[in-house]
């Protein structure tokens, strides 16, 4: 749901923006972005359905760039641009965070979405 992102804030949830400090490739930094922003663990599971996993990811699911992790919610991201009230910022950070799983069989699906309190009222 990178979209509702954009939509809110105007602004792209997932950039490449070079940092010394962590020294990551594009692919690698949005990999890292994706982990930070969903504060979950890539599982073995998935991995072992992608032709890439060897070459971003070791053996016990890290990334082989081995960039420190931090928990980064979507809550912390919209909040930073200020452009909604805080009751707001919770429910659209819930409904992102149930569109973007990273095991993709925990998603929700479309009609689940457009059920989600987040579109109440819309016609």
């Amino acid at each position: 749901m990178p979209k509702i992102f954009e939509l809110i804030t105007g602004r792209s949830l997932f950039k490449y923006e070079p940092d010394p400090k962590l020294n990551l490739d594009e692919p690698n930094h949005i990999l890292y972005q994706m982990l930070c922003y969903t504060c979950e663990d890539i599982r073995a599971e998935q991995l072992s359905v992608s032709a890439l996993a060897d070459q971003f990811f070791d053996t016990n699911c890290n990334l082989k760039a081995m960039p420190t992790l931090m928990d980064y919610p979507f809550e912390i991201s919209i909040r930073s641009y200020k452009v909604i009230e805080e009751a707001d910022v919770l429910s659209t950070a819930a409904l992102m965070r149930r569109c973007l799983r990273l095991d993709p069989t925990e998603r929700a699906s479309a009609v689940e979405l457009l059920s989600d309190p987040w579109f109440d009222g819309i016609e």
